[in-house]
């Protein structure tokens, strides 16, 4: 299946908003679940755009993968900050989501390389992203790609 990459556009923001949902829902565990709902983390998730996106936001981009007709298949969000680790400038993408008829169809790839490449373009060396210990495909992916694991996030309740 062929798919061409693009920037996000206006109409574009509702269905990007879902998919982010969707990719949050997914990594949740089921206590995680149990404290919130969907409504919810669409707020956080309109929040973050709304933040991020903004003037006063970091370096970012959303591209898009549409299939030929136009439709919108998947997308990665990338971004600029500072690392934790090193203070050094990185990339990082905060979100990739492929629609489900899309996935294993190369598409998820594709959006990484096009997010490695906005960041070479400005200018970053290393690029990272965190990955939800229950989506195996991603982290498969992501292994593929050659990204390396560095880190564990654990989460209690209190």
């Amino acid at each position: 299946m062929h798919f061409v990459l693009g920037p996000i556009s206006s109409r574009d923001r509702d269905w990007m908003e879902q998919g982010c949902v969707e990719s949050v829902w997914k990594t949740l565990s089921p206590d995680q679940r149990r404290e919130t709902n969907r409504d919810q983390v669409l707020e956080c998730v309109r929040t973050q755009v709304d933040r991020l996106r903004g003037s006063g936001g970091p370096p970012n981009a959303i591209i898009v993968g549409r299939t030929e007709s136009g439709d919108p298949a998947g997308f990665v969000w990338v971004s600029i900050n500072r690392s934790s680790f090193t203070c050094r400038r990185e990339a990082i993408i905060l979100m990739l989501f492929v629609q489900r008829p899309y996935r294993r169809k190369g598409l998820g790839g594709k959006l990484v390389k096009a997010a490695e490449d906005w960041a070479r373009r400005k200018g970053v060396e290393r690029i990272g992203l965190n990955v939800g210990v229950r989506n195996i495909p991603a982290d498969t992916l992501y292994e593929r790609l050659g990204y390396e694991r560095l880190s564990t996030i654990r989460s209690k309740r209190l």
